[in-house]
Formats: C-alpha cells, sequence, structure tokens
C-alpha cells in the first residue's frame, strides 16, 4: 500500500471511528466499525475493519489509537509498521500450535493474551536454559498473533480450535444484566427523559443496576431499539434528550433496580477503585507501558476487580492511573527519586 494511501485510510479511520462512537472512537470494535461505514457513500467503499489492519499490519486496537493521534505522528509510526521484514514463518498452523500448546500446559479451553504472553515467556525461559538443545523453540508473540490476526485475538483462538473468550462480562455485577434499553426504559419512567450514553453510567452506578453494554452494538441502535419497543406498546417515544439545563440529576439513588438486582460490589468511590489499578501498575514489566486495554486484560483474569467502565464515573481511565500513579509514587518516594 502506498504510503499517501495509507495516510489517507488512517483519516478515513478516524472519522468513521467517530461516527460509530463519538464519546469513545479508539474503543469502536471491527463490527460496529463496519457497520458504521456503510452509512456515508463516501465511505461505503472503504476496506472491512480486519482488512484495513492487515494492510496497516497492526492490531486493530493500534489503528484506531494511531489515526485518532497527531497526524504528524502518522508517517513515522507507519514506515516502522510497513518496513518491518515479513513474517513469512509466521503460518497459521504456527499460531494454532502455540495457542494449543498454552492451553494445554494451563489446562484451559481457551487462552486470554495476558495468560498466552506470560505462559510463553516461560516455555522460552525453559527452551533457552536447555544445555546442548536449547533455543530451538519459536513461538510468536501476542502482538505478532495480533497483527496476523488483524488484531482479532477471537480469530485466533477460533484458528486453534479454542473456546472464545468470554465478553468483559459482569465483574461486580449480578448475573442477569438489564439491556440498554431496559435501562433507558427505567430511566423514563422516572424522570420522563432520555439518557444520553454517559448518563447512563451515572444512573445505573446511583442506583447498583448491573449493567455492561452491549458488545459490537452502536449507542444509536440500542436507543432506536428502545423507541421501536415504546412505540410497538403504544407509550410516548422522546425525541431526544432534554437541554443541558433541563436534565434532572441522574446521580440520585432512586430505587430503579429490580428486587434482588444489585451489584455485588459498587464502585462509586474511586478509593474503591485504586488498589486494582495499584496492583496492575505494579505487575508491568520494566519497560512496559500501562494503558486502558492492558488493564482490561488484566482485569479479565479476576473477576473481583473493577472494568475500566467503572472508572468512567471518575474522569476515564487516564485520571484514575494518574491517582494511581501518585499514590504508588507516594508510597515509595525512594524509588521515584
Amino acid at each position: 500500500m502506498p504510503r499517501l494511501d495509507a495516510l489517507m485510510l488512517l483519516r478515513a479511520v478516524r472519522e468513521v471511528a467517530s461516527h460509530a462512537d463519538a464519546e469513545n472512537p479508539v474503543q469502536v470494535s471491527q463490527r460496529c466499525f463496519d457497520a458504521a461505514r456503510q452509512v456515508s457513500r463516501a465511505f461505503a467503499n472503504l476496506p472491512r475493519a480486519h482488512r484495513i489492519a492487515e494492510c496497516l499490519r497492526m492490531p486493530w486496537r493500534d489503528v484506531l489509537v494511531l489515526a485518532h493521534a497527531p497526524a504528524s505522528t502518522h508517517a513515522h509510526r507507519l514506515g516502522r509498521a510497513q518496513t518491518e521484514p515479513a513474517h513469512n514463518w509466521l503460518t497459521h498452523d504456527l499460531i494454532a500450535f502455540a495457542l494449543r500448546l498454552v492451553a494445554l500446559r494451563l489446562n484451559v479451553q481457551s487462552v486470554s493474551p495476558v495468560q498466552y504472553r506470560t505462559e510463553r515467556a516461560k516455555l522460552l525461559r525453559e527452551d533457552h536454559a536447555a544445555y546442548l538443545h536449547g533455543r530451538q523453540l519459536r513461538l510468536p508473540s501476542e502482538d505478532q498473533i495480533r497483527t496476523a490476526m488483524g488484531g482479532d485475538w477471537g480469530r485466533a483462538l477460533a484458528l486453534a480450535d479454542l473456546a472464545p473468550r468470554p465478553p468483559r462480562g459482569d465483574q461486580g455485577r449480578g448475573k442477569y444484566a438489564p439491556t440498554t434499553a431496559e435501562i433507558l426504559d427505567r430511566a423514563y419512567e422516572i424522570y420522563g427523559t432520555e439518557l444520553t450514553s454517559k448518563e447512563i453510567w451515572v444512573f445505573v452506578a446511583a442506583n447498583s443496576i448491573p449493567y455492561g453494554r452491549e458488545r459490537g452494538r452502536l449507542w444509536a441502535e440500542c436507543v432506536s431499539e428502545w423507541k421501536q419497543m415504546r412505540a410497538a406498546r403504544g407509550l410516548d417515544v422522546p425525541a431526544g434528550p432534554p437541554p443541558l439545563d433541563q436534565r434532572p440529576d441522574y446521580s440520585r439513588a432512586v430505587g430503579a433496580a429490580l428486587p434482588g438486582e444489585t451489584r455485588r460490589q459498587d464502585w462509586s468511590d474511586v478509593e474503591d477503585c485504586l488498589p486494582y489499578v495499584i496492583a496492575y501498575l505494579r505487575q508491568l514489566r520494566s519497560g512496559e507501558r500501562s494503558t486502558k486495554r492492558g488493564y482490561q486484560e488484566w482485569a479479565r483474569e479476576r473477576p473481583e476487580a473493577p472494568s475500566s467502565s467503572s472508572f468512567d464515573a471518575h474522569g476515564g481511565w487516564d485520571r484514575v492511573r494518574a491517582l494511581a500513579l501518585a499514590r504508588t509514587i507516594l508510597s515509595h518516594p525512594l524509588r521515584s527519586a
């Protein structure tokens, strides 16, 4: 792909991702991106997300991050990615073998990126320690697998005939989580107003309602489904959220949760969240960056940890991470010097 085409592709990715989710475009799934590109004629012929990731030789999440980074960094980053030698040795058979090997060693039916990275490091250390025949084992890294699979870890698992990873799940929530449409309906019956995609998190947190937004669905799709449900029942349908100065205080507890429907853990206090972020930061290897995606993968293996979406009520991932870093520095002043 010529450099100019790649740069234009990144600009298109930025626009489509922002259309798919204006509030959090760097977390848009490949499915949501593919759906959003069909909305505009200008992007109808844009390649699908997995194809874009393959062309740019980057995991899908990295494509999104780069697309929303300053344009001045695009050429350099693309140049590095596209001038790397082709990994002709990285076949589908090798990827499947590596994942199955890790799954066998861990005695699990599915393997997360964090599990693979950790167990691969152990395998390579054991191989390097061999006296006569060491350094013979060649296993792709987690990032190499992601890149080969267009950023889709689930595709790699399917290639190895392993079980798909569960969704981010109900960490800290009950077994049943109402849909977005159901939450919107409850709020409307109480306040007579339509929630925005940010306000719904404030509403569920205040009322201890277990909630996890449906993966792979645009916010607009969820709202449309809710309005169609109301129309089918002969109920009034709002035209949209009211003006800012007319919106109620959704942070008040108004008893919107159903009997027995409560979160097992309330993350409304940032102090309850910080110990988990600090634990994540402390387990990072030397030189490894702390990222929202990294935290999500780390927390996936710890059902007791809050999901990154729990941090939205506290200013988002960046602010909570900054608080955790400050707390870590204060507890180890000599190390930070």
